[in-house]
């Protein structure tokens, strides 16, 4: 596959028309504009998917790609490849719940909070939340977006396997997850909790649920990649204006935020 190499060895060109071309049909038919995204991630992505059809250059996979319509569709879920599980990075989701959320209870005493999780998933990350919150006795809403479709409906489903829990404690999972056919069911009033939509966190525009929202909010993207609100990882927010502060090209208003934690 020569003809798809970058500069660096390995890295796919993105300069090739092909690929552009790609791009715009992914576009077209998915509604996700990856252009504000990292290329090179994205092309690497690509390829691997072209690797699986069999595709040798990029003309080719854009050919294969025009002519069959389900494809768009399991390119996007390629991209975006989804790396999560319940509690991951348990040192983060530790300081989470021991600092960050009692001090968010402090701060909002009895007004309801909007969490939003950008770049949910399969749902790993807003369930996990929605844990925590309810632990605390904190009245919470999680907003939970990605721009996968296929992600967000497994993610409502609300099964997982045991591995996507090993890192969840098991005060935890015996308290919000029970066993369902072999699988780990999320509790009903866990799920009534998170609301999952679509949306693009690169978009000007709120998702749904935040757009609406005139409650104290706390937005998190750990699992979001090619977007400027990775700066932004576990920030609590004082103000109802979250979507701004985690768009292209925004900051947020209001009093600055505190460091993120690592």
């Amino acid at each position: 596959m020569s003809s798809l190499a970058g500069p660096e060895a390995g890295v796919p060109a993105i300069d090739d028309p092909a690929f552009g071309e790609i791009l715009q049909l992914l576009r077209e038919r998915t509604g996700t504009d990856f252009a504000s995204y990292r290329l090179p991630t994205v092309a690497r992505r690509t390829v691997n998917r072209m690797i699986s059809v069999g595709a040798a250059t990029y003309a080719d996979y854009l050919e294969f790609l025009r002519e069959r319509e389900g494809e768009a569709a399991r390119l996007l879920e390629h991209v975006t490849i989804k790396v999560s599980r319940f509690y991951r990075h348990a040192p983060t989701f530790d300081t989470l719940r021991r600092e960050v959320i009692p001090e968010l209870a402090r701060r909002v005493s009895d007004r309801p909070l909007t969490v939003w999780s950008v770049g949910c998933g399969c749902g790993e990350e807003p369930y996990t939340l929605a844990m925590l919150f309810a632990e605390a006795g904190v009245s919470s809403v999680i907003e939970a977006t990605d721009i996968d479709p296929s992600a967000l409906q497994r993610a409502a489903h609300g099964y997982y396997a045991d591995a996507a829990l090993f890192e969840l404690p098991r005060d935890l999972r015996e308290r919000y997850l029970v066993r369902s056919d072999g699988f780990l069911e999320v509790s009903p009033l866990l799920r009534e909790q998170v609301r999952f939509s679509r949306h693009d966190v690169l978009s000007s525009q709120p998702p749904p649920g935040m757009a609406r929202s005139t409650s104290s909010a706390f937005a998190t993207c750990s699992s979001t990649w090619g977007s400027r609100c990775r700066k932004w990882r576990w920030m609590p927010f004082a103000v109802p204006c979250v979507p701004r502060a985690t768009s292209a090209s925004a900051k947020p208003s209001g009093p600055h935020p505190p460091s993120p934690l690592r």
